[in-house]
Formats: C-alpha cells, structure tokens, sequence
C-alpha cells in the first residue's frame, strides 16, 4: 500500500493535490467545530484536543464528542457590572471595583451550537465527496494500473536481476545463460520448460501467470507458484521445506553466465 500511495501521487498528481486540499479543508472544518464546542462547554486543555482534530481529523473529533461530558471544565467568572473577566477567587473585579461576580454565559448559544452542527456536517459531507473523487470517479486511479506502473516504471533494473557488463553494455542472464538487454525480459522457467516474464505486476507465460508476490525461485532455479506450491503466500522469504529445498523470492535471484544462480543484491554466487 506504501508504493500504492507513492505512486498515486507521482503518477496522479493533480487528483493527489485535490484530494489534499479536500481532506485539508474537512480537517479545518473538524477543528472549528471542536473550538466553537469547548468554547461553549468551557473544557480545559482544548488547545490540544484542537490541535489533534485540525491534525487527524475525523477521529479524534469523534472521540472528543463522545467523551467531552467527562472531561475537565473550567468556568472562568466575569464581574456582573461590567462584564471583565476575573481570576478564579478575585474579590473585586480589576477594571471596576465591583464585589459581585457570576459564571460566563453566552448569549447567543443556539446560534453557536447551529454553527457547530453545519462544521461537522460540511466536514464529513468533504469526507465522502474524497472518497468518491478517489476511489469511484471518472478521475479515480486504477489500483491494477497504479500496480503495474510501478513494476513497468518504477523499479531499476539491476533491482530486479543482477547486471553484468560486457563490451560496455549491460547484460543479464537466465538460467540456461541466454543474455538479455533488460532485466525486466529475463525468462524464469518452471519444472515443465515453460517460459515465465515478468509483466506488470505477474510472471506470464502462456498457460499461466504467477503473481510477483506468490512468484519464488527455489534451489534448482525454477518458479514455482507459492499459493499452488504451499496453498498461500510466504510471509517471509528465503526458507527452507523439510525435503531440504531453499526458495526465494523470483526476484531476488539472478543467474550469471555460466547458468549459477546469483544474489541480485550483490551478484554473489548462492551456496
């Protein structure tokens, strides 16, 4: 999913921009809502809980209104005459000498609590409006294609198998030490002779086609389908069966010219 998002933005970059701005503008939404109600409810540490709302949004707004009837309060007091705020305890209010205090009120808290209620809902309205954009719309990137722009444009090639040189051309090697001009057209063979490469995000031949993430090479250097193999996918490659056969990920082994199979990280012959 990490690569997912990377690409999203290097490949869609003006839908990635726009659904910024939208999930940028719900956050803001979310915060306001969340400061007009502290505001309202007098509850102490807001600027945190506003800080984590503008931040993440959705979720901590949901936590705060579920649970803001337990958090701490502070009322501060205002003189009756003159309307100054006053610290907690004060005798005598510091603007006009009065001795008469009483907790702060807002007048217009219908107004306050209809301007709260239209924040949240043009929050999550923004919300589904981005979901929609990023997922469902005509603009919506395809996660097959997103995919398969990865593994076409997005890996190097002496990532993917291991380069030689030779009279100062790049050169890669199957296991039977056929060469190829690009990594990305080496044939992986399977027990039965046939011909696997490496398309989008799948090793195709033309009966089958193996997915990058089942696709392991074990010792004797054949692809071999992991979900058909084993029933489903590795969690963690290299590994060893009890018969004694070691597998590897298809591509993290290359073969050098003399049909040895090799690390592609480092082109050094495997034991």
């Amino acid at each position: 999913m990490v690569e997912f998002v990377k690409n999203f933005f290097e490949s869609h970059t003006q839908t990635a921009l726009i659904s910024l701005g939208i999930t940028a503008l719900a956050h803001i939404f979310f915060a306001l809502a969340v400061y007009f109600d502290t505001k309202l409810n007098h509850i102490k540490y807001k600027t945190i809980i506003i800080i984590a709302t503008a931040l993440f949004g959705a979720v901590p707004t949901a936590l705060y209104f579920a649970f803001r009837r337990i958090l701490p309060t502070k009322v501060p007091i205002v003189c009756t005459k003159c309307g100054k705020k006053a610290p907690k305890g004060a005798k005598t209010c510091p603007k006009c000498g009065n001795t008469h205090f009483a907790p702060l009120q807002f007048e217009d808290v219908g107004a306050i609590k209809t301007r709260i209620i239209a924040l949240l809902a043009a929050a999550i309205v923004l919300f589904a409006f981005d979901t929609w954009y990023t997922q469902y719309s005509p603009w919506a990137p395809d996660e097959d294609e997103v995919i398969e722009e990865i593994y076409d444009n997005g890996y190097q090639e002496d990532t993917v198998r291991f380069e030689y040189v030779e009279n100062g051309k790049a050169v890669y090697y199957d296991r039977d030490g056929k060469t190829y001009g690009s990594a990305l057209d080496v044939v992986l063979y399977d027990k039965d002779s046939n011909p696997f490469v490496l398309k989008g995000d799948k090793y195709v031949c033309p009966s089958k086609e193996i997915s990058c993430k089942a696709a392991l090479v074990d010792s004797n250097g054949f692809i071999v389908d992991a979900e058909e193999e084993f029933g489903n996918i590795p969690s963690s490659v290299p590994f060893k069966t009890s018969d004694g056969t070691m597998y590897y990920g298809a591509s993290d082994v290359s073969w050098n010219k003399d049909g040895k199979m090799v690390y592609t990280s480092n082109g050094r012959i495997m034991n």
